[in-house]
């Protein structure tokens, strides 16, 4: 029987985890000390030899054996290692049992595809989907969904969830997240505790961490797998102009030539360009097929485009498959810009992928990658979440990205994602990972550690929307918000690293103690005698210097008088030196001089390592601040009418179901704007709501809308957020409002995509998300029977051709 180590203390990354043992997973069951354990042995672990025609790893039947023993289980493994497998075996158990269960994906892509995968697996009335602007079978007994929605269904109505016996969170690591993990984070929180959690993790150093936090706030037991062994043995290398494929030794050694380099000065001269298609055309048949990433939907095209000039990949029957797809894509997609470049690449085995593309044009792109027709394609890092395809060889563009914010190089978790996607399960015998490296642009410091060991720990993320607070504020006491609080993740590292350092101070201060008593209290000073000895040295040789200078003649007046400024600098120093020797007993030492320098350098370091401890100690920051955010928001909520004490009024009871700018919108429901409009105007309206343009992109000049109260009230909301958060959250802009209106007209999608130029596909997903909005505002509104009515109208005539969602 393995012997399954229980929760162990730790700090922010452990010391001490269990072995790994025999392709298994370190593996520890939480909380410490609770007496209970998960018994993993080989009779137990020959029940789970297989499933649906694949033999099971052992950390996955080590997870399935402690789920069957009715555990949460949290599950760590690499990309591509097969954590889904887990997932599966158990919705189907749950299924064949007659439980429900949901499925919760971090992207509506992810989500739709686990559908489709269910239904198939399941039955057809087995499975459900809920994404917000899709709602499919929601009675069924297996339910996939974004992590958004359940977390609304647990702030909204808990009662929908009371049959829930498992909830599965794939790519629970994205509690990172620095813009959506507060949804997982308030997710594990808040559901109920009867409810059974299945994790599934990229590995991540911490993850027993969070696993200690996991148990602590669902009050369970909660066993983590730690699996950190490839199915396919990856390999990193770089790629430069001057050096080809090599180690990151081999750059860095190339760096060290270029600064070296006889030809100039200037980086110009001395750092040659590395492009793309010298990567490419590095590609022999043997790396294929590639998977290359471009942190760019324009250079995802231009690339594919450019390729598919210069190479072919496919044979003539391979071609003839494809151009079969191509011409059932063109059969239903008309006026697309993407789908003309695809029919340039494609029948030569190359292709691009990224978010502006439109939905029927990804799903042909996937479905020939999935059938190994595709042989090089470019695609933005959404690619690497969710879709698991794996290639022979993964290559990056750059080992830097541009995050909306600023370019910053490529994190150790997002590079391992991505990278992870190199080798085929019993194709490969090793994947590869290749990132090109422009010495011109990029610094030897921004290529990615290749060592998982540097992926950066999970952290949380609690932060809060305005309908957030208000179904929070309604719902618990003020103790027990305060307890909510104090049970995110990142209050119980701040605890659990608190506790740490505060150990680690008491006792370096004890050895700082220690070590000032092996100093001599005159070590450094005028009376200690290696300083002595050293003054009395610089006093000689300051004497010499004066007699010599007494002994020059100058020449001229101006010699004369520097001359003279010299002898008196001399004199002065003279004179401070023997100040300090002067009067001074040195006590004769019986220590080497060698022994005082170690003994007060280890003094020193000793006392450095304290004052930095000291330091962390002060920069940990505390939750607080995030109460604070709740108590400033919920200040706001009071003031405008949103809510009294627990009790929600009006304006709050809009507001708890809107989750899309709740603020804003709320506002013009209250003031009747939405009344007044008509249905094409409702499409734009709710195409504007929430929408952030993308870097160059074209930003109308004019308001769209003749009706001045959308803006006045958006000056209102603002101005709100400004006096009580010191900051705008609001997001408003009407980029897309013409094109909205007239696919409310009725208008073909290629009349539509010529009044903008957003990507097509971008599009169509803020079309899809102003569905979302619109049936939240049909929610929030169940009497207005009249803007009701409007509303679901305005859902039909969007709805429609493109936009609507074929499954």
């Amino acid at each position: 029987m393995t012997e399954i180590s229980q929760g162990i203390r730790h700090e922010e990354r452990m010391a001490e985890e269990p072995a790994q043992e025999d392709g298994g997973a370190a593996i520890a069951v939480y909380p410490a000390d609770s007496g209970r354990n998960v018994v993993i042995d080989e009779a137990l672990l020959s029940r789970y030899g297989g499933y649906r025609g694949f033999v099971l790893d052992r950390f996955q039947r080590e997870a399935i054996c402690a789920l069957d023993q009715g555990f949460s289980v949290l599950v760590g493994a690499p990309t591509g290692s097969g954590k889904t497998v887990v997932a599966d075996f158990i919705i189907e158990k749950l299924c064949r049992d007659g439980k429900r269960a949901v499925y919760t994906a971090p992207i509506k892509t992810l989500s739709m595809q686990k559908f489709k995968e269910f239904k198939k697996l399941l039955g057809e009335t087995q499975a459900g989907v809920l994404t917000g602007d899709v709602v499919i079978n929601p009675d069924a007994p297996i339910l996939v969904m974004t992590t958004e929605v359940l977390r609304n269904m647990i702030l909204e109505d808990k009662d929908l969830l009371t049959e829930i016996s498992y909830a599965i969170f794939d790519e629970i690591h994205y509690i990172s997240d620095e813009d959506r993990g507060h949804v997982w984070e308030q997710c594990l929180i808040l559901l109920p505790k009867s409810i059974k959690i299945l994790g599934l993790s990229a590995t991540v150093p911490n993850l027993f961490v969070f696993c200690e936090w996991l148990a602590h706030v669902r009050e369970d037991h909660v066993v983590a797998i730690k699996h950190d062994i490839r199915p396919v043995p990856l390999e990193h290398f770089v790629f430069e102009t001057s050096i080809g494929i090599a180690t990151k030794a081999d750059l860095k050694r190339q760096y060290a030539r270029y600064e070296k380099s006889p030809l100039g000065d200037t980086r110009e001269l001395k750092y040659p360009r590395t492009f793309y298609y010298e990567l490419v055309g590095k590609l022999e048949r043997e790396r294929l097929p590639c998977l290359f990433f471009v942190f760019s939907r324009r250079k995802c095209e231009e690339y594919a485009s450019s390729c598919a000039a210069r190479i072919d990949y496919l044979l003539g029957e391979e071609r003839e498959e494809v151009r079969a797809a191509l011409a059932e894509a063109k059969s239903t997609i008309k006026g697309s810009e993407h789908l003309e470049i695809l029919e340039r690449c494609l029948p030569k085995g190359i292709a691009f992928h990224h978010a502006g593309l439109l939905p029927p044009l990804k799903r042909l792109v996937e479905e020939l990658y999935e059938r190994r027709l595709i042989k090089l394609l470019f695609a933005t890092e959404t690619f690497a979440v969710g879709i698991n395809y794996p290639v022979r060889t993964v290559c990056f563009e750059s080992p830097t990205k541009y995050d909306g914010r600023e370019f910053r190089k490529l994190k150790a978790s997002e590079y391992f994602q991505m990278a992870g996607r190199a080798g085929r399960r019993g194709i490969d015998e090793k994947g590869t990972a290749i990132t090109l490296v422009d010495a011109y642009f990029h610094d030897f410091s921004d290529v990615p550690s290749f060592s998982e060991e540097s992926v950066e720990d999970l952290q949380g993320n609690f932060s809060l929307s305005m309908n957030t607070v208000l179904n929070l504020a309604s719902q618990y006491g003020d103790s027990e918000i305060l307890d909510i609080f104090q049970k995110g993740f990142d209050s119980f590292r701040y605890r659990e690293r608190r506790r740490g350092i505060e150990e680690r101070i008491e006792v370096t201060r004890r050895r700082v103690e220690g070590l000032k008593n092996d100093v001599c209290p005159e070590y450094g000073r005028d009376a200690c005698r290696r300083v002595y000895r050293r003054n009395m040295g610089k006093l000689k040789r300051k004497r010499q210097q004066l007699e010599r200078l007494e002994a020059m003649v100058p020449r001229g007046k101006r010699d004369a008088a520097r001359h003279a400024a010299r002898i008196r600098a001399a004199k002065a120093s003279i004179d401070e030196l023997r100040k300090r020797v002067e009067g001074i007993r040195v006590e004769r030492c019986g220590s080497r001089a060698s022994h005082c320098t170690h003994a007060y350098k280890r003094f020193r370091e000793a006392q450095q390592e304290l004052n930095l401890l000291l330091e962390d100690a002060m920069s940990l920051g505390s939750p607080e601040t995030k109460l604070e955010d709740y108590r400033n928001r919920l200040r706001l909520l009071e003031a405008k009418g949103y809510i009294s004490g627990s009790q929600l009024l009006p304006r709050g009871l809009i507001a708890q179901h809107i989750h899309i700018q709740e603020l804003f919108v709320t506002e013009l429901l209250a003031d009747g704007i939405l009344d007044a409009m008509d249905s094409r105007e409702l499409a734009a309206l709710a195409a504007s709501i929430d929408y952030e343009p993308r870097r160059l992109e074209e930003v109308p000049k004019r308001p769209f809308f003749d009706d001045y109260r959308i803006y006045e009230t958006l000056a209102r909301v603002t101005g709100w957020e400004m006096e009580f958060l010191g900051y705008q959250e609001t997001v408003y802009n009407e980029t897309l409002a013409k094109a909205a209106f007239a696919w409310a007209d009725g208008h073909d999608f290629l009349h539509v995509r010529s009044l903008t130029d957003v990507d097509e596909g971008s599009i169509v997903l803020v079309l899809r998300r102003a569905i979302d909005l619109l049936r939240q505002i049909a929610k929030a509104v169940p009497g207005h029977a009249r803007l009701v009515e409007k509303v679901r109208e305005t859902v039909k005539l969007i709805d429609r051709d493109i936009v609507e969602v074929y499954i």
